[in-house]
């Protein structure tokens, strides 16, 4: 299990992207250096369910690795929301689609 260091405004940020987005899910990058987080990427889910399923935006999803790329950051971590729970938990479909072995994936979750 991978772990990373997070700044408490990071996460603050990650919560606010999923409430300002809810009832649908919000989606979004995490960059940083090595095992420490430093910046967020909010994406725009464009999912064609959106309320039960995220797809980021392929160009806001370019732009988040151009943007890494030019802060010297690597992908650090993926998150989502899944809104309508207050105990999140992968679903088989967030399994499936976990493509970057080495990210950290984070799953908020509150009742909308």
């Amino acid at each position: 299990m991978t772990a990373i260091r997070l700044r408490r405004a990071l996460v603050e940020e990650m919560f606010a992207h999923a409430r300002a987005v809810a009832p649908e899910e919000c989606c979004g990058l995490l960059g940083g250096r090595g095992a420490e987080a430093l910046s967020v990427y909010p994406l725009r889910n464009v999912a064609p369910a959106p309320a039960i399923s995220y797809e980021a935006a392929p160009e806001e999803l370019f732009d988040a690795q151009r943007r890494m790329r030019g802060r010297v950051e690597t992908l650090t971590a993926i998150y989502h929301s899944h809104p309508r729970s207050n105990e999140p938990a992968p679903s088989p479909a967030d399994v499936k689609l976990a493509f970057y072995p080495t990210a950290v994936y984070f799953i908020i979750g509150f009742d909308a």
